[in-house]
């Protein structure tokens, strides 16, 4: 049975973050994160829980997005933020569709298979969700009450909600 693996996985997923945080080193969490999806692939090899995984993740994406996008007062945002913004995440799917046309150059592939690795491989938005407030609530923690850098951090959380908005439906 895969539900205790699978649990005492989980288990460790929500206590690295928590660790981080009493520690008070949370720059740790993301090299953490590396490492955890290395020590779930050496432990559960091929023998995946994936229809576990897709029961925990039908409740943590509204939890994720529905954060990210709390974090955003419309009332807030500078509207020449939303062009550069737009400009910003047009020429990083241009990127990393050449990136991916490139990776996949091999003969082995057709024209067809290229185009089709590059449009999935575009990002999903998950990594926006992730760390698009993270500048933002470092500002709050610091209680920095700097205006230039709260108009940046706004910018960052504006762009990772566009972003999440741009490609996610993509």
């Amino acid at each position: 049975m895969k539900w205790p693996k699978f649990l005492f996985t989980l288990f460790f997923a929500l206590f690295i973050p928590i660790l981080c945080e009493l520690v008070h080193f949370p720059e740790a969490m993301f090299i953490c994160v590396i490492f955890f999806g290395y020590m779930c692939n050496m432990a559960w090899g091929e023998n995946k829980p994936e229809h576990e995984l897709a029961i925990l993740w039908r409740f943590c994406q509204p939890v994720l997005f529905g954060s990210v996008g709390a974090a955003v007062r419309f009332s807030d945002i500078d509207v020449s933020t939303i062009g550069l913004s737009l400009a910003v995440i047009g020429c990083g799917l241009v990127t990393r569709f050449i990136g991916s046309m490139t990776a996949g150059i091999e003969r082995k592939y057709t024209w067809r298979e290229r185009l089709f690795m590059s449009c999935a491989w575009t990002p999903k938005a998950t990594v926006q969700a992730a760390l698009g407030g993270m500048a933002l609530a470092e500002l709050q923690v610091r209680q920095v009450e700097d205006e230039l850098y709260l108009k940046w951090a706004t910018s960052m959380v504006t762009t990772a909600v566009l972003a999440i908005c741009v490609t996610a439906p993509l």
